[in-house]
């Protein structure tokens, strides 16, 4: 039985770690799953209505080990390469308005947690409603009172 060697390499691509974002009545939790990180490497910023994240993952020693190799011995068989290195970005659509005083980030665990506080909407205005009078309307005051005669009757009265 023969096994044929495999060659992949991935190389440092940019990458979109998965996300989850939940939205709360009060908050939107974005969930990052981005293992090997540490918590200087994150840059998380927000611009108008939009959050985004970014970093670098820097590669494992063992892959730059078979970098090494490659240049002097045979290339190494990756058989799987999966996981992401290099840049990456998250990019959140912001659904109302944060207070941007109270966003949080925290990582543990290979997961990275950044809690937005939703934007009190305001405060709530009452607009009163006022008869609306058209331009040909006459205006009536006290001292002419409408003429309260049927336009039939003013026609006979009239000839």
């Amino acid at each position: 039985m023969t096994y044929q060697t495999v060659v992949m390499w991935r190389g440092n691509r940019p990458f979109t770690p998965p996300t989850d974002i939940i939205e709360l009545p009060d908050r939107l939790i974005v969930m990052v799953e981005i293992a090997g990180m540490r918590t200087n490497a994150f840059s998380i910023t927000i611009l108008n209505r939009r959050l985004t994240i970014s970093g670098k993952r820097e590669r494992p020693a063992i892959f730059i080990e078979a970098e090494a190799m490659r240049e002097t011995m045979s290339a190494p068989a990756y058989h799987q390469a999966e996981i992401g290195y290099g840049d990456f970005q998250v990019d959140v659509a912001l659904p109302w308005g944060i207070i941007r005083e109270e966003v949080s980030a925290a990582y543990r665990d290979g997961m990275l947690r950044v809690e937005l506080p939703r934007k009190p909407d305001g405060r709530v205005h009452i607009v009163d409603v006022q008869p609306m009078q058209t331009i040909n309307e006459p205006q009536l005051t006290d001292e002419s009172p409408p003429d309260e005669t049927p336009d039939a009757d003013r026609t006979q009265k009239r000839t």
